[in-house]
């Protein structure tokens, strides 16, 4: 008898896929947290365009560094989200709801992160031309922006996946059971933007440090796909 779709969607993830995507995960996670601390090195996007095209310009490295560690982490991600799958399996409505949120979600921190990377790649090659100045600070502000709203979508699947695993007996069991304050402070932080352009401006220490969180979570989440525990599936 063939298989039907809803047969097919009982199926459970291949031990190798899932693995795979743990390991593409934690790298992801490592990327991310590089990303973001090469982030944090360059200037505030607030600076007179000028100014912020002399520092840029020092600081070509630490830029293309960044852009390229932005691009291979959302490359990383694209198999880590195909794999949260493990713990969304199943015919309930509710939980084929999860997944697809998840998946689009995950999708827009992935484009979010490429935008965000290939504009800080283009500030930086204008800014080592001596280009525009304007062009430059509009670009590195792009690149900011971009970085900073990927938490946005990344904060929906943190939400969405909250308590999937909770009775894991992964030594990172703590930070997968507050993954629900994890996701909220994701989507504050995003927002808080427009509100302090301080401390929560784009790219700044306190935006990289929830950025932090939410790559240990990526990390945590991996460790628990390598070690082959089964989310705990609510009804």
């Amino acid at each position: 008898m063939g298989s039907t779709p809803d047969t097919m969607d009982q199926v459970p993830l291949p031990a190798r896929w899932q693995r795979a995507g743990a390991i593409a995960g934690l790298f992801g996670a490592a990327l991310l947290v590089t990303t973001l601390l090469l982030l944090c090195t360059l200037p505030a996007a607030g600076l007179p365009a000028q100014t912020l095209a002399v520092h840029l310009r020092g600081r070509y490295g630490v830029m293309v560094g960044a852009g390229y560690a932005g691009v291979l982490t959302a490359v990383a991600l694209i198999p880590f989200a195909a794999s949260l799958k493990t713990f969304v399996q199943g015919l309930d409505s509710r939980a084929q709801w999860r997944w697809t949120i998840t998946l689009l979600s995950a999708a827009a921190a992935v484009s979010l992160i490429l935008a965000g990377s290939s504009l800080l790649a283009a500030a930086a090659v204008l800014a080592a031309q001596s280009g525009d100045a304007s062009a430059v600070s509009a670009l590195f502000a792009g690149a900011k922006t971009c970085l900073t709203f990927a938490l946005t979508p990344f904060g929906v699947v943190v939400l969405v996946n909250a308590r999937t695993v909770s009775s894991s007996k992964t030594p990172v069991r703590w930070l997968i059971r507050v993954d629900l304050e994890i996701g909220v402070l994701a989507l504050i932080s995003s927002g808080a933007t427009f509100i302090y352009s301080g401390w929560f401006g784009a790219g700044q220490p306190v935006v990289a440090v929830v950025g932090l969180l939410v790559a240990l979570w990526v990390a945590a989440i991996a460790l628990v796909m390598l070690e082959g525990e089964e989310a705990v599936r609510s009804g």
